[in-house]
């Protein structure tokens, strides 16, 4: 319940102008949080008048709901394009420090950027492990397809259900097993 009022809060303050988000398309709609369980990513432009928006919402729901901000377990991201003063200005600001590279958010890739195959680079490895790992187990062939089966094709199962992997990528995991 305390999300969805944090929720409601952040969408009022994009109405007032506070702090916008960031486009999902070009000229399109805009996002400035995501949640998943205890989990928040919160988005807006490196620029102080946003930042102090952000924090004014962020300390009103602190005192509403008595939930804090934890900042041991908080991350700034920056976009490629943001200056090294406005990074530091900023992370001095909130109090937290700078993550050069936001790597993962619930097991899938933040980023993908212009190289899909290697985004997904750490999926083509985890089936890589599995695989491995099993060869030196004295199983049947019958054992080691169960295996393949019941655990090597769900790994790439739900980060499919987010993005289309390359074919080449499928193609390799396919190989692999």
């Amino acid at each position: 319940m305390c999300a969805e009022g944090l929720s409601f809060a952040l969408q009022s303050m994009e109405g007032w102008g506070g702090f916008l988000g960031l486009p999902i398309t070009h000229g399109g709609m805009r996002i400035n949080h995501i949640f998943f369980a205890d989990d928040s990513l919160l988005f807006c432009k490196a620029k102080e008048a946003e930042l102090r928006s952000l924090q004014n919402v962020l300390e009103d729901y602190e005192r509403a709901s008595g939930q804090k901000l934890n900042k041991e377990k908080t991350s700034i991201f920056f976009s490629r394009n943001t200056s090294t003063g406005d990074r530091e200005l900023i992370s001095h600001i909130v109090g937290v420090p700078i993550t050069q590279r936001y790597e993962t958010y619930l097991g899938l890739p933040a980023l993908i950027g212009k190289s899909r195959l290697r985004a997904f680079e750490g999926l083509k490895g985890r089936v890589l492990d599995k695989v491995h790992g099993w060869k030196e187990k004295f199983l049947s062939q019958v054992g080691k397809e169960v295996l393949l089966k019941a655990v090597v094709q769900v790994i790439p199962t739900y980060t499919m259900s987010v993005f289309q992997l390359p074919k080449f990528l499928c193609r390799e995991i396919n190989s692999m097993m």
